[in-house]
């Protein structure tokens, strides 16, 4: 009764599942004698019921949370809420021929980049099955393993982040949020920190790190199950003493002067405390974006660019007058 009233009044619900909502078409001659068009406009009608949206969300959070049915194939469930992104924790082992190949990709990197006089460091973060296996109930594929030999590459110095994150004795649930994919802040200053001391080593402050906030998430892995959680990040900072910092925000450009769709550019100058002298660049993916705020501060000057293929085109003059190069990439 109540869905009805609403639906006469004009309100409607904001659908949240894994479709399109149901569009019906103007009916013609044909359409009204198809039982099919009828079908149609029943599922249109329904879809567009009032509290419909609160009723998928309910359905959707008891069988995740009271019967640990997860409502996507691309999700698995774990022990206590954990969730997981299902083709990392089925990922096969990885042949020695797939371990090569990205050996020889990073042996190339390092050449060029040797050859114009850049340092190149590779840090790959390593996938949240890999660090907290214990959270996962079912069988995990070779999600650790992968990570243990991709720390283990010695084509150019490699960043050990699965190590240093076994390392920390915080609880697991401090470093990864249970509902994303994704590190937590500290989680990404732990990496940043292993990947400064590669770049610089001793140059770390960990009197420096602050909370600046503490901001809600919206977790993508409770999205993708149409159960939406909201977690708590405690977002740190570096605060050094005397040290001032300029930042500019620009576009990646193609060799026409178009922006590169999708692309942007971070860009900061720091000084009076210590930096790394020089120009650094980093490059990364999404697990990229927490970790800027911990590694520039300890840069003289430094680029950052969400972008996971060295070979692209539109990165040749970005990258020309850099002196540390960081690739960072699950």
């Amino acid at each position: 009764f109540t869905p009805g009233v609403l639906l006469i009044v004009g309100i409607r619900p904001e659908v949240e599942e894994n479709r399109r909502i149901t569009e019906v078409d103007t009916p013609g001659r044909d359409e009204l004698l198809d039982a099919s068009w009828f079908e149609t406009v029943d599922q249109a009608l329904v879809d567009r019921l009032p509290l419909r949206d609160l009723a998928i969300d309910l359905d959707a959070s008891i069988t995740s949370n009271v019967f640990g049915d997860i409502s996507s194939e691309a999700v698995r469930g774990g022990d206590e809420g954990w969730l997981f992104l299902a083709k990392s924790v089925d990922q096969p082992c990885f042949t020695d021929a797939q371990l090569a190949s990205l050996r020889d990709e990073l042996l190339r990197g390092s050449a060029v980049a040797a050859a114009a006089g850049v340092k190149l460091i590779f840090a790959s973060p390593p996938d949240k099955a890999a660090v907290v296996p214990r959270e996962f109930s079912g069988a995990l594929g070779c999600v650790r393993a992968n990570a243990e030999a991709i720390d283990r590459l010695e084509a150019v110095p490699v960043v050990p982040l699965l190590s240093a994150l076994d390392d920390r004795e915080e609880p697991i649930e401090d470093l990864f949020f249970r509902a994303d994919t994704h590190w937590t802040s500290l989680g990404a200053f732990v990496a940043a920190e292993e990947i400064l001391e590669a770049l610089a080593p001793g140059l770390w402050d960990e009197d420096a790190l602050r909370v600046s906030e503490v901001i809600e998430r919206e977790t993508d892995l409770s999205v993708m199950i149409s159960d939406l959680r909201i977690e708590l990040d405690d977002v740190y900072a570096v605060e050094r003493a005397e040290q001032t910092t300029s930042e500019e925000r620009g576009l990646v450009l193609d060799d026409s002067g178009e922006p590169v769709p999708g692309l942007r550019l971070l860009s900061f100058t720091s000084s009076g405390a210590p930096t790394l002298p020089g120009r650094t660049a980093v490059l990364h993916d999404s697990f990229g974006w927490a970790m800027i705020d911990a590694i520039y501060p300890y840069l003289e000057s430094s680029i950052f660019i969400r972008e996971t293929d060295l070979g692209q085109d539109h990165l040749a003059p970005l990258l020309a007058d850099v002196d540390q190069l960081v690739f960072t990439r699950v």
